[in-house]
């Protein structure tokens, strides 16, 4: 998104709303040193694999205890399990994803993006340092961040007066740029 912004004249502000900033720092912080390395070697590995057979390993994308998965850890478990229990998403990630996903970084978008940007994010939102470091990376003059306190990052996905609060701070700031 903040690539797109930065680099799409049609755009003209955007708003990010609890995130996933990349950078290093944030992907060890997620990962480890250890564990970035491994998704990544893996990643690289059986993309080969697909190229070279078209066949497609896959891992679950949410575990609550194992971290070889698409999104590991107790957080997403808590959202996610319960869409792929009632049939509604199937619970697998392609392991070769990560050969581009893991790479890939927005902090160089961050770094040119000068259109006015709102991002939203919370201490206990997925990973808040990286979306501080994202913010304060834009040299944008009509940049804000609207740190929401507490709020829980999946509350802003379904919690009726945390979207109608952010909706009314979303409104209120597209009236003032």
């Amino acid at each position: 998104m903040l690539r797109a912004v930065a680099e799409d004249d049609m755009l003209k502000a955007a708003v990010t709303l609890t995130g996933q900033y990349r950078d290093r720092e944030g992907d060890i912080e997620w990962l480890t040193e250890e564990g970035y390395a491994a998704r990544l070697a893996q990643g690289l590995s059986v993309k080969a694999k697909y190229e070279t057979t078209g066949e497609i390993d896959y891992v679950a994308s949410v575990e609550e205890v194992d971290m070889n998965v698409g999104m590991p850890g107790k957080f997403v478990w808590d959202w996610y399990h319960v869409w792929a229990d009632k049939g509604l998403w199937d619970n697998r990630y392609g392991v070769m994803s990560d050969a581009d996903l893991l790479p890939y970084e927005s902090i160089s978008g961050a770094r040119t993006l000068t259109k006015p940007y709102l991002l939203i994010h919370s201490e206990i939102s997925f990973l808040p340092e990286p979306a501080r470091r994202h913010h304060e990376a834009m040299p944008s003059a009509r940049k804000r961040l609207l740190w929401d306190g507490d709020t829980p990052h999946l509350s802003y996905f379904d919690q009726p007066e945390v979207l109608d609060r952010t909706a009314a701070s979303i409104n209120k700031w597209v009236g003032e740029i």
